[in-house]
């Protein structure tokens, strides 16, 4: 009761206190006197000391009543720091009633490259947006932050949007954020060097549901990255400190394939789930999600706390998904990559010079990393432990750091599953780490590097694994396709139909996909796989699947 008769003083109270220095959150109340005596002394007959005594009344009986004032060693503040911005921003009503919109909207124009004030400025675009009276309001305060054509306005501008939700009258405001967005997010070469920036403002243009990439629809054809053509490589890292990428050799991929542009991400894993019945769907539903979608904002990051054996369903879901869209010819499929195909992808140019396998080798995707520039890198080609965005982004903010075939993301942000058994090299497809009879026990490979990994563990070279039950949140995985095989090549090799099943039936996404038709000639002995070891390795798997695998069925599309 006493909030609402003193409402409009406990707001102006908040607008003052939301005007102090930085970090201070307490006034006196010899201040809140000096404040609010005046607006008693204006609407009552009393004079300063009634009205003084007044204000000590108000606030005693908000702390002692109500909890939103909290009273300690003389001072007063509000209990939550988010509701001083929310009463401040409603306060700005009173500021306009007696000076016009403009006033208000200026008020807050004037500190909104103030951190502390940006809050304030969102909660009253939305507060002014609901009501049909206050929104032209709204709208004029977005106008004038993008007409301002900075990066901390347009982000402004766009998270302010983003909260008001869709609305007809703020579309062209709406295209206008995301075209700014998109700029400042995927411009290649960045137009803003700082990571975090960059992936603050593709989280705002997937909140705008704006982010149109052709290369995030799994039917579009820029969804793949440039074909690879068949040919020997040199695989592995002679120099390495870990065993495990030892010895190099040569690998030879007997036909072309291409992997996705980017890794699977929230958004595209969604579409698979609810494709699904709900008991399917509910097996499959990553570990990191809140509920049965992902984080507002996430959905084009790549997907993680996904096992392997959800990987694989998703992959031979799409496999038949564009089948059932003609997008697949005859004896073409979709599957992980191999571990070679992987590497093949993302250390080497799409062309390779005859005679030499080796020929354009790169470290990274990108090409090589001066270690004096491995620190925190505000120039950085990946998401990884320097760069201080904490977590996985959003996919394609770094495209200054693709491979050579255009695939993004390939040393950085998530770890990817492959179709790839560890075990030492050499690397022999058919020797049955990539047809495995029964997955469990096994260990899988994953590749790339991750969002809290080292530079040293983004190199094209490393390896690393996990039993294809466990998950963790920094791994998920992307795609391959492959053209139709040689006529030897049965396609029971690769997972796409089983031996003797009949048309129409289920098969177990657990039994992998099937090898490709690398052959990896290698010279020397195999070496024994040594200890790898690694700081990183002291965080331990989210958990694991509670649910074993069971044979998974395509839904009709």
């Amino acid at each position: 009761p006493e909030l609402a008769a003193d409402r409009g003083r406990v707001e102006l109270l908040a607008l003052e206190m939301q005007q102090q220095e930085e970090q201070v959150r307490e006034v006196s109340l010899t201040q809140a006197q000096a404040w609010l005596a005046p607006v008693y002394m204006a609407r009552l007959p009393i004079d300063r000391d009634d009205a003084n005594a007044r204000v000590q009344q108000l606030l005693e009986s908000l702390a002692l009543h109500s909890g939103l004032i909290q009273q300690r060693d003389g001072s007063y503040s509000f209990a939550h720091y988010t509701f001083q911005e929310y009463m401040a921003a409603r306060a700005l009503d009173g500021v306009a009633q007696r000076s016009g919109d403009q006033a208000a909207i200026d008020f807050l124009l004037e500190r909104s490259d103030k951190p502390r004030w940006h809050e304030t400025l969102l909660l009253a675009a939305g507060h002014w947006s609901g009501d049909p009276h206050t929104a032209p309001r709204s709208e004029r305060l977005v106008c004038e932050l993008l007409a301002r054509h900075t990066q901390a306005a347009d982000l402004l501008a766009a998270e302010a949007l983003a909260d008001i939700g869709p609305s007809e009258e703020l579309n062209h405001l709406r295209c206008e954020a995301a075209q700014q967005l998109h700029s400042l997010a995927f411009a290649n070469p960045p137009i803003c060097p700082d990571a975090p920036t960059r992936n603050r403002a593709a989280t705002l243009l997937d909140r705008l549901d704006a982010d149109d990439r052709p290369a995030l629809d799994l039917l579009h054809p820029d969804y793949w990255a440039a074909p690879i053509p068949p040919g020997p490589f040199l695989i592995g890292d002679d120099n390495s400190r870990y065993d495990d990428e030892k010895p190099a050799f040569v690998c030879t991929i007997a036909r072309p394939y291409a992997l996705a542009r980017f890794p699977v991400t929230s958004r595209q894993y969604l579409q698979f789930l609810q494709a699904l019945p709900p008991a399917e769907a509910e097996r499959y539903r990553p570990d990191g999600w809140p509920g049965s979608r992902y984080r507002v904002g996430e959905g084009n990051h790549p997907v993680v706390t996904i096992s392997w054996h959800a990987a694989n369903a998703f992959a031979i879901w799409v496999n038949d998904l564009l089948r059932r869209k003609g997008l697949l010819g005859p004896g073409e499929r979709v599957a992980l990559p191999s571990e070679p195909e992987w590497e093949r992808a993302a250390a080497y140019p799409v062309a390779l010079p005859a005679g030499d396998p080796a020929a354009g080798r790169r470290t990274y995707p990108w090409g090589e990393w001066p270690e004096a520039e491995q620190g925190t890198n505000p120039q950085a080609r990946a998401n990884y432990l320097g760069v201080g965005i904490g977590g996985t982004s959003v996919a394609g903010i770094f495209p200054h750091g693709a491979a050579d075939c255009g695939a993004e993301d390939l040393a950085d942000n998530g770890w990817e599953w492959t179709r790839s058994i560890y075990a030492p090299y050499p690397y022999d497809p058919a020797d049955g780490r990539e047809a495995p009879d029964d997955p469990a026990g096994k260990l899988f490979t994953f590749r790339a590097g991750s969002w809290g990994d080292r530079p040293i563990t983004l190199r094209a070279a490393n390896r690393d694994y996990n039993n294809p039950d466990n998950f963790n949140d920094n791994v998920g995985f992307r795609l391959a396709t492959h053209p139709a095989c040689p006529a030897k090549c049965h396609a029971v090799r690769h997972g796409v139909v089983p031996p003797n099943t009949k048309k129409g039936a289920s098969f177990d996404p657990g039994r992998g996909p099937g090898p490709a038709k690398e052959n990896c000639a290698a010279p020397g002995p195999v070496v024994p796989h040594g200890a790898k070891i690694r700081a990183r390795r002291n965080r331990q798997f989210a958990g694991q699947m509670i649910i074993r695998p069971r044979p998974f069925v395509s839904p009709a599309l």
